[in-house]
């Protein structure tokens, strides 16, 4: 009687054979999902970047429409106003800008100046400014809108006779209210009568 003749290291290869695919094939697995998940996080900071650039784009665009609105005439000794006793009446409701000749003392978190608005009895102190007719403003978000227009603040910080120094401040977010941008700028103005007794 002739019997099949079989190597016993043959049987025992097939099942490490197995063994092996189904770990390879698991840590593949991992390794394509872990790829996805880093891709995900990368988008997510490339969504944060755009929206941090859109909010100092116009909070840059707000500053500059607060320099260009000094230089317009009569605007330096126009306006102005001493914000140490803000009325409400002048701040976020204010139809035109206006300069503060004195420092805003009772403002809310006045040493946190990243801490925006900036506001004096709960009322947003700057003035709104729409940089151009395409902003789209909107609390809930969305494509290509702004949490809310951007806004400047413009304080006198020196004056003679002849110069006038002052200080803009602009602020903006983005399409949400955890991305926000703020500048400053010191801008000098000459005039023939700029002493506005400080």
């Amino acid at each position: 009687m002739n019997t099949p003749h079989t190597l016993p290291f043959r049987s025992t290869q097939r099942g490490v054979v197995l063994i092996s695919a189904i770990l390879i094939l698991v840590i593949a697995s991992l390794l394509a999902l872990s790829m996805f998940k880093g891709f995900g996080i990368q988008e997510l900071i490339a969504g944060n970047m755009r929206e941090k650039q859109r909010a100092l784009q116009s909070a840059e665009a707000a500053e500059q429409n607060g320099e260009i609105w000094l230089t317009s005439l009569g605007n330096v000794l126009s306006n102005s106003v001493d914000c140490s006793t803000l009325a409400l009446t002048v701040t976020s409701s204010a139809a035109t800008p206006y300069i503060c000749q004195k420092p805003v003392a009772l403002m809310d978190d006045a040493l946190n100046v990243a801490t925006v608005p900036w506001t004096v009895g709960g009322a947003e102190v700057g003035f709104s400014v729409a940089p151009s007719a395409s902003v789209t403003v909107s609390t809930s978000g969305g494509a290509d809108t702004y949490y809310q227009l951007p806004r400047f603040y413009i304080g006198l910080v020196s004056s003679t006779a002849v110069q006038a120094l002052y200080r803009i401040d602009a602020w903006n977010y983005g399409g949400t209210k955890s991305t926000v941008a703020v500048v400053e700028s010191n801008y000098v103005v000459t005039c023939t009568t700029c002493s506005l007794g400080l």
